[in-house]
């Protein structure tokens, strides 16, 4: 069976970690990345028949790649918009590679394949999840694609296992997906080759829960116009803690958890602690200490390091314009060039619809 079809996607952004919940806790952002994949000559293949999606049509140049054949070249890819990088990670196209590989596990063959971008509000290696973004784009076109055309059936769990493969931990993917903050874990990942316990290890998948922020909580992100690659983060970071630090952090991770529950903000300052990445994280953002001052100074709950950085995250209480108006000439002082962005929770997460 040969057919067309025209799939879209959104998906949030997210910020990770969200103090001491390294890699395992999330929250889904209202800022977004929108796709359009144009499919044709697509059909059911045996597996192992074929490849499954050719990329003439899609060339490997960043991890979101913006088509602009029919614009006139008027639109730029988000690693062009966004300013001066500092050590940004290599150029790889983690969209074409996500649906690619979905495609081939539900064995379906897409002859001809073309996206763009439509939107791309998600800041490149800022900490706000842009390579989740494109992956769990990818993974959830491609499981469209498929339930259209009779490919393998491939349920939400198992979109989530896949990208969080792609990826590599799933405390971006997961939010990324369902919206709302998420507690998440890779069981059978690495790093969790014994499960922590004493009977054998399932297959790798990722185990999560989701929670509802409250409403009054808004999320003010301070952006700086220089890019820090989760790589160059990670690096940073000790071989090994000691029980204390480790202690500590499970004991914040456990309050932030239960405050979001409650919707008690009032402890998220102490909540938001971590021994585990910030402290070795906050060097590698040239000014950081000035931007937590001037988040303290305009009245923020809390901040935390959004991901592996370079985007600091202050919680606010209401709808953060007095905050914004407080912050701004502060920031207009440190070096960077600073912006904000005042974001709410998203509760869908991704969405998918098909023409």
């Amino acid at each position: 069976m040969d057919m067309s079809l025209k799939v879209r996607v959104r998906v949030p952004a997210t910020t990770a970690n969200l103090g001491p919940g390294f890699d395992c806790l999330g929250m889904a952002l209202s800022l977004y990345n929108e796709l359009e994949f144009e499919i044709s000559d697509a059909g059911r293949f045996d597996a192992g028949g074929t490849e499954g999606i050719s990329q003439g049509d899609v060339p490997q140049r960043d991890a979101l790649q913006t088509d602009t054949s029919q614009r006139g070249g008027a639109q730029r890819d988000a690693s062009q918009r966004d300013g001066p990088q500092r050590d940004a990670p290599e150029p790889r196209n983690l969209v074409v590679r996500s649906f690619s590989e979905c495609l081939r596990r539900l064995e379906v063959s897409a002859g001809w394949v073309r996206y763009r971008a439509l939107k791309t509000d998600i800041p490149v290696a800022r900490g706000l999840g842009s390579s989740a973004a494109c992956i769990v784009a990818g993974v959830l076109a491609a499981r469209e694609v498929a339930a259209r055309l009779g490919g393998k059936e491939m349920s939400l769990s198992e979109a989530i296992d896949l990208a969080t493969e792609i990826e590599g931990h799933p405390d971006n993917v997961v939010p990324a997906a369902i919206g709302g903050l998420t507690a998440a874990v890779w069981e059978g990942g690495p790093g969790d080759e014994d499960g922590g316990s004493l009977g054998p290890v399932p297959s790798s998948r990722v185990v999560y829960c989701r929670l509802a922020p409250p409403e009054e909580l808004t999320m003010a992100a301070l952006v700086p116009d220089f890019r820090l690659s989760t790589e160059e983060a990670r690096s940073a970071l000790p071989g090994s803690y000691g029980r204390a630090d480790v202690v500590f952090n499970i004991s914040r991770a456990a309050l932030l958890v239960a405050a979001v529950a409650t919707g008690d903000l009032g402890v998220l300052r102490t909540a938001v602690q971590d021994r585990v990445h910030q402290p070795y994280r906050l060097p590698l953002i040239p000014n950081a200490s000035e931007v937590l001052a001037a988040a303290r100074g305009a009245g923020s709950l809390a901040e935390f390091v959004s991901g592996s950085g370079p985007t600091i995250m202050a919680l606010l209480r209401g709808d953060g314009t007095e905050f914004s108006r407080e912050v701004l000439p502060r920031l207009a002082r440190i070096p960077g060039g600073w912006k904000i962005y005042l974001l709410k929770p998203d509760h869908r997460g991704a969405v998918v619809w098909a023409e």
